[in-house]
C-alpha cells in the first residue's frame, strides 16, 4: 500500500502534467486566435503614394511614384543609383519606356501619343536621335536616319494613302534626292546638285 509521501509525490506529478497541458492548450488557442486576426486584417490591395525597393546594401534600386508633371512611373536604377530604365504613363495617358546608359544619357525610347502614334527612337552617347521609326496620327509612317549631330539624312515614309517616298538630305537639311511613287503608280525622281540645278526624271503614267 503506497505511503502518504508516495501519494503526495504522485499527485504532484499529476498536477505538473495538468499545468503543462493547460499551458500548451492556452498557447495553441492564442496562436490560433492571432492567426485568425492576422488573416482577417490582411488587405486585398496595397495602396500608397509611392513604393521603393532596396537591395541588400539598402540602396534604392526601384521606385514606383508620381512624376513631376502628374504622370506615374516605375524607375529602376543600377548599383550606383543612376536611373537606367523608366516605364511610365504621362498625364494624358501616353505610355513610355525609356532606357539610359551608364552615365544617365537617354539611349532608347518607345512611346505613344495617347492611343495612337507609336514612336521608337534610338540615341547616341551625345543624346542625339540617330534612328527613328514612327506611325503618325494621320496614318502616315516614317523611318528616319540621322548623322552624329541628330540631323536627318535619310527618310523613308508612306503617306496616309500609301504613297511611298525616299528622301536623302545633305548636312544642311536640304533635300538632294527624292524618289517617290504616286498613289496612281507613277514614279518620280528628283535630284538637286550643289549648284541648284535640278534633274527630274520623266513621269511614267
Amino acid at each position: 500500500m503506497p505511503t502518504v509521501e508516495e501519494r503526495l509525490e504522485a499527485l504532484e506529478r499529476s498536477n505538473r502534467r495538468l499545468r503543462a497541458t493547460s499551458l500548451a492548450g492556452v498557447a495553441l488557442a492564442v496562436a490560433a486566435a492571432f492567426a485568425g486576426l492576422v488573416r482577417g486584417r490582411m488587405p486585398d490591395e496595397l495602396a500608397g503614394r509611392s513604393l521603393a525597393l532596396t537591395d541588400a546594401s539598402g540602396a534604392v534600386r526601384a521606385r514606383l511614384a508620381p512624376t513631376d508633371h502628374g504622370g506615374f512611373a516605375l524607375t529602376v536604377a543600377d548599383a550606383t543609383g543612376r536611373p537606367r530604365t523608366l516605364l511610365g504613363v504621362a498625364p494624358d495617358g501616353s505610355p513610355k519606356l525609356a532606357l539610359a546608359g551608364k552615365e544617365g544619357q537617354a539611349m532608347a525610347e518607345l512611346a505613344a501619343q495617347g492611343s495612337e502614334a507609336p514612336r521608337l527612337a534610338l540615341r547616341n552617347g551625345d543624346g542625339y536621335d540617330f534612328f527613328e521609326v514612327s506611325l503618325e496620327s494621320d496614318g502616315s509612317s516614317r523611318v528616319q536616319l540621322a548623322d552624329g549631330q541628330g540631323r536627318p539624312r535619310v527618310t523613308l515614309s508612306t503617306e496616309p494613302d500609301g504613297t511611298p517616298e525616299l528622301m536623302l538630305k545633305d548636312h544642311l537639311g536640304v533635300p538632294r534626292a527624292d524618289l517617290a511613287v504616286s498613289s496612281a503608280g507613277a514614279p518620280r525622281l528628283v535630284l538637286e546638285g550643289r549648284d541648284g540645278k535640278v534633274f527630274r526624271a520623266p513621269t511614267v503614267d
